[in-house]
């Protein structure tokens, strides 16, 4: 799961890479469209100011500059949507990083908790063969003790 967890914090930040890469090319677009914009309206300025304009050439020069401020206002829109979805990507890359963080603490609580395990196992282990070696003196003494007695009655009996 972990490693689940690591593929997919992998795919997420070369998604956002690439999106980071998408963002610059759109800055970059922009940064162009703007630039453009302003080329054609210092161009068309300049061609008012050597001639009259007929109402067919303003007509032109507005749809130009509508055309080209829609162009910008795309691009924007397309960045603003862009930079949503990079920020979603990094709240999920967020997300799968904390995963990752309570994942491996789970694992160290639970190798923790099964060496405590064993440990348990082991001193139950040893206290088992401890009482059993006392139970087998216990037994000992106990028949070495009948054997004396058995011998003190013989031996009174003899007397």
């Amino acid at each position: 799961q972990i490693e689940d967890h690591k593929k997919s914090a992998k795919e997420i930040n070369s998604e956002m890479k690439d999106h980071k890469d998408l963002l610059t090319d759109i800055e970059r677009d922009i940064s162009l469209a703007v630039k453009k914009e302003n080329e054609i309206l210092e161009s068309i300025d300049s061609i008012g100011q050597q001639e009259n304009l007929s109402q067919s050439r303003m007509e032109e020069y507005e749809t130009l500059k509508a055309q080209s401020r829609k162009e910008t206002q795309d691009k924007r829109d397309s960045m603003e949507a862009f930079s949503r979805k990079l920020n979603a990507v990094k709240t999920k890359v967020e997300t799968a990083q904390s995963a990752e963080k309570i994942l491996k603490q789970r694992l160290l609580d639970l190798k923790e908790t099964k060496d405590q395990y064993i440990k348990r196992k082991q001193a139950t282990e040893i206290n088992i063969r401890n009482s059993e070696s006392e139970r087998i003196k216990f037994e000992n003494d106990l028949k070495g003790i009948s054997e004396n007695e058995e011998r003190d009655r013989e031996q009174s009996a003899k007397l």
